[in-house]
């Protein structure tokens, strides 16, 4: 495969990384089939379950992490009313279904119990676990009330052993 390098801030592939970063950046997908170049966030624990990530994270943005051992990352998204979310999850090098994960999105009830509303994993579009407010599919992703509503966006390793993943990239956006 031919593979070319981006500018920076640059459009990249995230299904493929035909084109791909140059090195310090990742592959920040903004669709299914087409990214920008960015230096990647990074995480913040303890984020191991919606109640316990404090802070919400500024989008659009990407975010370069691991898994440990039957670890979950989640990330707190505050999404205003009328608007969804985008969450896509990749390889550090911007492949899709180079990785087995899953994305779960939950929302916290007036008890702060976690409420799962829906879910994707890699055997979506080009391998690539992705929720999209802009698919019909993904209607759960998005706010229809009419005050603001938390999300949260958690990643986990959906092999069957759940061993360690040494490096994933989030992309997150809360949208129209």
């Amino acid at each position: 495969m031919c593979q070319t390098t981006a500018a920076a801030g640059g459009n990249c592939d995230p299904r493929t990384a035909s084109i791909h970063c140059a090195t310090g950046e990742v592959c920040r997908s903004t669709s299914i089939t087409t990214g920008t170049c960015a230096a990647p966030g990074a995480e913040t624990e303890p984020n191991v379950a919606p109640a316990t990530t404090l802070a919400a994270v500024s989008t659009p943005t990407a975010i370069q992490a691991g898994l440990s051992h039957f670890d979950v990352d989640c990330y707190r998204l505050d999404v205003p009313a009328g608007r969804g979310i985008y969450a896509a999850a990749t390889a550090p090098s911007g492949v899709c279904g180079a990785l087995d994960l899953i994305l779960y999105v939950y929302t916290l009830d007036a008890n702060g119990v976690a409420r799962m509303i829906g879910t994707d994993n890699n055997s979506g579009t080009f391998g690539c676990p992705r929720i999209d407010n802009h698919d019909a599919g993904f209607a759960w992703a998005r706010n229809t009330g009419t005050a603001a509503e938390t999300m949260y966006v958690c990643v986990n390793n959906n092999a069957t052993d759940r061993g360690p993943v040494g490096g994933y990239v989030l992309s997150l956006d809360v949208r129209n």
